[in-house]
């Protein structure tokens, strides 16, 4: 091999080393885009509360599909251990009342359609040791800046949920609060709040009360309790964004909440409700043509009034 043709072989060489080399310098040299920061945990209260405030400000008036399965069980030493379960199915109605009224109210009704896939008794409705009301319009009010003279909050490390990545406050009543602290409750609750990153919309909610007391049934009935019976309830929301009239709320997709007390008897009381189909709630309306009676002479015109 010559010389000349040996230098043109080393010069190819380094130039597609050189080539091949341009591209991880280059890269090298770029600057790497800082990690997003994580928020504060003043700043999630507070993009927490705001949120919720649009939303009790703008979600309309709508119906949803609501499925309910509830469990019941009772045991003592007299009678034994008894139980039952039950499958209600409703109509769920959320419709806020008066644009002018402060605060907000979101006012929850529901029409049942059936209960274990029969026809429901007239004026029917839920009951139980403890049913969780208003979890439309007031159980994400437990986490704002606001309520830091109520509640002890703790930013924990992020978690996975649903396969992505969620941040985690805990949130705790305070043992002792000053006279005339107003609160949401003040009866001892503890809970946690799971909540997107990006869209700092509640994903989760959580609470559980381990000295409430339960509301009696009929004499008689499955659910009657002795006046004053303390019992733990815990319950939870899972929350999935909606799409309505072109506009994104996240709404409870699954509530649950679970009763137990073991006062002489013991109690252990449970349902699951699920949430679909949800849509305006909107009024209707069909003109009907007025049809003449052949029967009926028909009037002259009326001769418009002279000056």
């Amino acid at each position: 091999m010559s010389c000349k043709h040996a230098h043109a072989i080393l010069r190819a060489a380094l130039l597609g080393s050189l080539l091949f080399a341009l591209p991880s310098q280059a890269l090298a040299q770029q600057p790497t885009a800082p990690p997003t920061p994580q928020p504060t945990l003043d700043q999630i209260l507070t993009r927490v509360h705001e949120n919720f405030g649009a939303y009790l400000a703008s979600v309309p008036n709508l119906f949803a599909d609501e499925h309910l399965v509830s469990s019941f069980s009772a045991r003592d030493e007299q009678s034994g251990r008894a139980g039952t379960n039950s499958t209600i199915d409703s109509v769920f109605r959320l419709k806020r009342t008066d644009a002018t009224d402060k605060p907000i109210i979101l006012v929850e009704s529901r029409q049942i359609k059936s209960v274990d896939h029969r026809p429901p008794a007239p004026d029917q409705s839920l009951t139980g040791p403890v049913i969780l009301a208003n979890a439309f319009s007031a159980a994400a009010s437990f986490l704002s800046p606001d309520l830091e003279r109520c509640y002890d909050y703790r930013l924990q490390p992020d978690r996975r949920l649903n396969n992505a990545t969620v941040l985690v406050v805990e949130y705790a009543l305070k043992p002792s609060l000053p006279a005339g602290t107003r609160c949401p409750v003040f009866e001892q609750n503890t809970g946690r709040v799971f909540i997107d990153p990006t869209s700092m919309q509640i994903v989760r909610l959580e609470q559980k009360r381990p000295h409430h007391e339960l509301t009696s049934g009929a004499p008689g009935s499955w659910n009657e309790v002795a006046p004053g019976t303390l019992g733990t309830w815990s319950w939870s929301i899972d929350y999935a964004p909606v799409s309505i009239n072109n506009q994104l709320f996240w709404l409870p997709k699954t509530i649950s909440s679970s009763t137990s007390t073991n006062t002489g008897r013991l109690i252990n009381w449970s349902f699951v409700a699920t949430y679909s189909n949800y849509h305006l709630l909107t009024v209707t309306s069909t003109i009907v043509p007025v049809v003449a009676d052949p029967s009926s002479t028909p009037s002259s015109p009326t001769t418009p009034p002279k000056n």
